[in-house]
Parts: C-alpha cells; structure tokens; sequence
C-alpha cells in the first residue's frame, strides 16, 4: 500500500506499482472533479510501439459517474469529491517501470493490492553459490514453484547434483537434507544428497 500526493501525480507524474493480480487505487478529493490516469512510458518519438500493454486488462471504477476510459496503453477515469476509486486488473503482470500515474487538482491516491511479495533464496552448493531464485512461498520446501528472476516468468529448471542442498539467504536450511528442482515448471522436489 502506498499513498500519492497531488504534487506527485501532477505533471509527469509517479513510476508505476507491479500488478501481478489487482491494483486498487482510492482517492480522496476535497475539491472538485479531477481526472486520473495510467499510461504507459511512450519510447522517446511518443510512440507505444513494443511497449508492455499496461491497461489491457479491466479498468472498474466505484461508479459509474467516474466515466472511465480505457485502451491497452492508457486507463482514465473522472475522480469526483468524495472518496472513490478505480481497480485495475491487467492481462498480464506489469512492471511498475514501465507506466506512470498521473492527476489534476487536488485528490491524493492510496492504493492497495498489487503485486504479493516475492521470496529471493540463495542456491549454495558444496563449493560456493549457484545464485538466487524467486517464489511466491516463504519457505523453500517440496511441492513450491521457483524461478529464476524476480517477475516469476522464467520457471527453474536446475538440478541439484549430489550434495548440492538449497540454503536460504544467511542461513542453511536443514543440515543433510537437500532439495532439487526437477520439471520444467520449476516446482521444487527432494533429494537425500548433501555436504556434511
């Protein structure tokens, strides 16, 4: 959860928040009816060309007074006074980078949802470390999902070899007791194998 001023979404506006289920973005506005909107970073002629389609999923305001308008590249919608607000929900998992939040007059935004926290694990063999993977569980254990990069897109496929266990980030996990990941969906399965 994060909260916006207007000095922050006036003009150029603010970097984006990663959406990988659903962003909520609730205003409060003291004055009079304002606009909000979500577009994506334009490469430097103006163009959306090759650029992530940040809006191309639903766009849901709290009602239908707000007006919204939506295409794949940029998302509005009217913030009237009051408190109201507008759930995005993307196609696919946006990174923050590559949009910006934008506003006029006076509201502030809070926004809730978004991307759910993504647990980094240090892969360390018997000799030194083979490098960090990512998952959505916080204990690295048999039957979790992992990957190579922080977006989740790049599933796992590394195997442990004999005595290669899995240690967490400043930690071993269990002594004499290893894991390896063993299909291409990166889910993580156990083997007997370790250093000691």
């Amino acid at each position: 959860m994060a909260t916006y001023t207007p000095a922050q979404l006036y003009g150029n506006g603010s970097q984006g928040e990663d959406i990988s289920t659903s962003l909520t973005f609730t205003f409060n506005n003291p004055s009079g009816s304002s606009y909000f909107t979500i577009e994506t970073v334009q490469d430097r002629t103006g163009s959306f060309a090759g650029k992530q389609k940040t809006t191309s999923g639903s766009w849901v305001p709290s009602s239908g007074s707000m007006g919204p308008v939506r295409s794949d590249f940029f998302a509005s919608v009217v913030v009237q006074p009051g408190v109201s607000s507008v759930t995005l929900t993307p196609a696919t998992t946006i990174t923050g980078s590559n949009y910006r939040m934008k506003g006029t007059g006076a509201f502030s935004v809070v926004t809730s949802g978004g991307a759910p926290t993504v647990y980094t694990f240090q892969v360390v063999n018997c000799i030194g470390p083979f490098g960090p993977i990512y998952s959505l569980s916080s204990v690295l254990q048999v039957g979790i999902q992992v990957f190579l990069d922080p977006q989740l897109t790049v599933p796992a496929t590394y195997s442990s070899g004999v005595g290669e266990p899995f240690n967490l980030e400043g930690g071993i996990l269990d002594v004499g007791y290893a894991f390896q990941i063993t299909d291409l969906n990166g889910t993580v399965g156990p083997t007997n194998s370790n250093c000691f």
